[in-house]
């Protein structure tokens, strides 16, 4: 945060930070629930839910960079409960198992595409993985929603597999599991049943 560029927000260079914002408690400043592409080496801690935006005050010296945009409000919390925050699981052990689904895409010259995953839905850890293709497959940040478990992917800085809402959102109904988002058009919006399974073929 820069007083000269009131409301506005950048990502910030060490050399640009001046004190982290904090209130009278010495709560500081986080916002939480932010997608955005970045452009540096980062990852993401295996027992952590999320990586947080923490708010500084400085001077902005670079006129490179553009403001961020979109940035869920900001909120005080003490460096304990963060650290809580960040790290508890953000869903039931009603989702947690392994599971596998297939469906089928569309003809091409080579037959019909088909479309199979793994999925590893663990206490703290969740991964995807699609059979013959590295797009997209890895760690997942799990949500749970309105009773359904949605997934954000945190494997890297893939601009292709980030964004701001689920890839992919798991619900169950009658003892049965559903996945939407898997396949391609024809069947991408489809809740397809998916097979719990305790351990994979391979």
């Amino acid at each position: 945060m820069d007083k000269k560029y009131p409301n506005k927000k950048w990502w910030a260079f060490p050399y640009e930070i001046e004190n982290v914002i904090s209130n009278n408690k010495n709560e500081i400043q986080v916002s939480f629930d932010n997608f955005f592409q970045r452009d540096d080496e980062h990852f993401m801690p295996k027992d952590q839910n999320e990586l947080p935006f923490v708010f500084f005050n400085g001077n902005k010296n670079s006129t490179e960079q553009k403001p961020l945009k979109n940035i869920k409000p900001g909120e005080f919390i003490s460096l304990k409960d963060l650290l809580i925050k960040i790290k508890k699981k953000n869903y039931s052990d009603t989702f947690i198992g392994k599971f596998t689904v297939s469906v089928e895409g569309d003809y091409t010259n080579h037959g019909r595409e088909m479309y199979n995953y793994e999925i590893n839905i663990a206490e703290n850890e969740i991964s995807l993985h699609e059979t013959g293709s590295e797009l997209c497959s890895g760690r997942y940040r799990g949500k749970e929603n309105n009773n359904t478990l949605e997934f954000f992917y945190v494997q890297d800085s893939d601009e292709r597999c980030e964004h701001s809402k689920a890839s992919y959102t798991i619900k169950k109904e009658g003892g049965q599991f559903y996945i939407q988002g898997v396949g391609g058009e024809g069947t991408y919006n489809e809740w397809t049943p998916l097979k719990k399974v305790t351990k994979f073929k391979n």
